[in-house]
């Protein structure tokens, strides 16, 4: 518990910490800090099934193995987010190797990484809302269902909470394709 309250401590900290920094000094903000890390998570998915929400999580591994140019993870996620997007593709958020790696770990002591299943998330008649974690070995998945045992829906509701703190705390600046629209506000212009 005590390291999941430090990742979040961390996360909440880190998107002001760029604001900081003076790259052209040569000084290096906390994003930078630490080596690329392939084996980091690759993306983190939560799917609601019930509001046909998508939110997603990606690391820089997962930028560099889809080729986003950059030539460190600020140069990277800057590119990311420079690309027009729509859609569930406006709900991914970008974070650095090691706090993929903190994320894990956090899920780690929910007891989510034992008790995930391995391969996709299943979206069938009976799932009520998934998260999958890619790993560099292959994706895992836990799966809320009406009979679920108790012990298994509360590991899954605490990794969920986890990773909603962690996602509601990054900061994204996301270029659009078009201008959202809002049901009953009208344009007024």
């Amino acid at each position: 518990m005590l390291r999941l309250i430090s990742l979040l401590l961390l996360v909440l900290c880190v998107p002001f910490a760029g604001c900081a920094s003076n790259p052209s000094n040569g000084s290096k903000s906390p994003l930078d800090a630490g080596p690329e890390d392939d084996s980091a998570p690759h993306m983190f998915t939560l799917l609601d099934l019930r509001s046909n929400q998508r939110l997603t999580i990606v690391s820089d591994a997962w930028l560099r193995s889809k080729g986003v140019t950059g030539g460190d993870f600020v140069h990277r996620r800057a590119a990311f987010y420079a690309q027009k997007k729509s859609g569930d593709e406006l709900k991914v958020k970008v974070v650095s190797d090691a706090i993929a790696q903190g994320i894990w770990q956090a899920f780690e002591e929910t007891r989510y990484a034992t008790m995930a299943s391995r391969g996709v998330a299943p979206q069938d008649a009976g799932v009520i809302q998934t998260l999958e974690v890619l790993l560099p070995a292959g994706p895992v998945h836990m799966a809320a269902r009406r009979g679920m045992p108790p012990e298994e829906g509360q590991v899954l509701r605490t990794s969920v909470r986890a990773f909603a703190d962690v996602y509601n705390s990054i900061i994204q600046l996301q270029a659009s394709e078009s201008r959202p629209t809002f049901e009953g506000a009208g344009d007024k212009r």
